[in-house]
């Protein structure tokens, strides 16, 4: 009998890891004002095609918040590595410094992953956010008193009207400017509250 045979080999090519990363915070940041926190919410994910690729993170950092690998590992079981499929989700707080309305907090978050392969390229990922400082609408305050008394049918009789005007705004960083002062009697009283103050008719957060 005549007999015969052939061989073929294949080799199944290496797939690059990917990961995405997602980024989103809750709370609102109001300007002047001190221990205001944000948290922030992160997702990683292990998007890559191959079914048979973990993929394992080998950095995980934030512009503002530092290195978050840590709060990663914690988050999903003390481990780096994401099966494939999978993704792990984790919160960070943030207490945000004192600033004024429009400043921003931009920060971009970045992570890099690798699989278990020879010769795999890194897989890299971002996500950037955004909070803006709130307005804060300004407050202020007058007091108003006097000495003296005044009798009937007696010229001459003085009366000293004592005013404070004071700025009561919540936000450490607004000062405030008074621009108008009358009374019903007096008439405009801000030529002499500039005059006692300085030569300003603006007050710094908390005076009076």
């Amino acid at each position: 009998a005549a007999n015969a045979s052939a061989s073929d080999s294949v080799t199944y090519q290496n797939v690059n890891p990917t990961v995405s990363i997602s980024k989103s915070h809750t709370g609102t940041i109001n300007e002047g004002t001190t221990g205001q926190q944000l948290v922030y919410h992160f997702t990683v994910t292990n998007t890559s095609t191959a079914s048979t690729d973990p993929v394992t993170v080998t950095t995980l950092s934030d512009t503002v918040l530092g290195d978050l690998l840590p709060a990663f590992t914690a988050a999903n079981g003390g481990s780096a590595t994401l099966a494939y499929g999978a993704s792990k989700s984790f919160d960070v707080t943030y207490t945000a410094p004192v600033a004024n309305a429009g400043a921003q907090i931009n920060n971009t978050v970045s992570v890099a992953a690798s699989d278990d392969d020879m010769g795999s390229t890194a897989a890299n990922a971002s996500a950037s956010d955004s909070v803006t400082y709130q307005n804060v609408n300004p407050t202020i305050s007058i007091s108003k008193s006097h000495t003296g008394t005044i009798n009937e049918g007696t010229s001459g009789q003085t009366l000293v009207y004592h005013f404070t005007v004071s700025n009561t705004s919540t936000a450490s960083t607004d000062p405030v400017t008074v621009t108008a002062l009358s009374d019903t009697v007096l008439g405009n009283l801000l030529p002499a509250f500039t005059a006692a103050n300085g030569g300003s008719a603006t007050l710094a957060y908390g005076a009076s």
